[in-house]
């Protein structure tokens, strides 16, 4: 991906914008930033896949400057019981049938729903980055909850 992402930066650069970033390859749970560097930090689709959830907001929290806000968008959890019944049962039959289909890896996708069985999900999320000192901590659902916008500011 940082491969990617400095190919991407080049072209870029080669048709006269100045993208001005530099990409780091770090942990998650121990960033390798000064305390208060970020005016903005943003994930997407991260804290699902992450071995400690609450290690990884502190971080967060640590490295952002007074006022700066983290945002992190991810597959949610809907609070409406038979639209969630719907999403999870299309999670767990239709994402494989897809994946066979396209790629003959019925596999390629059960992930999904594997990793979002165990995710706390939007209210999870937001109680973690309460606990950890964010302000304002909230999210804000979309498709009915299916996917989520966690937020919060220092």
């Amino acid at each position: 991906m940082l491969r990617l992402a400095n190919a991407r930066a080049r072209v870029l650069q080669k048709h006269g914008h100045e993208a001005g970033l530099a990409f780091v390859r770090g942990d998650a749970m121990r960033l390798p930033f000064e305390d208060e560097s970020f005016d903005v930090v943003t994930v997407g689709y991260g804290l699902r896949n992450i071995a400690d959830m609450r290690q990884t907001l502190t971080e967060v929290h640590r490295v952002l400057k007074r006022g700066g806000i983290f945002l992190s968008l991810d597959m949610g959890k809907p609070p409406n019981a038979i639209w969630r019944k719907i999403y999870f049962t299309h999670l767990r039959v239709t994402l494989p049938i897809w994946g066979w289909l396209f790629f003959r890896d019925p596999d390629c996708y059960r992930y999904l729903w594997d990793s979002l069985e165990i995710y706390s999900a939007q209210e999870g999320v937001k109680k973690t980055m309460t606990d950890v000192g964010f302000l304002e901590a909230s999210y804000k659902n979309f498709c009915g909850g299916a996917m989520g916008l966690n937020f919060g500011s220092k």
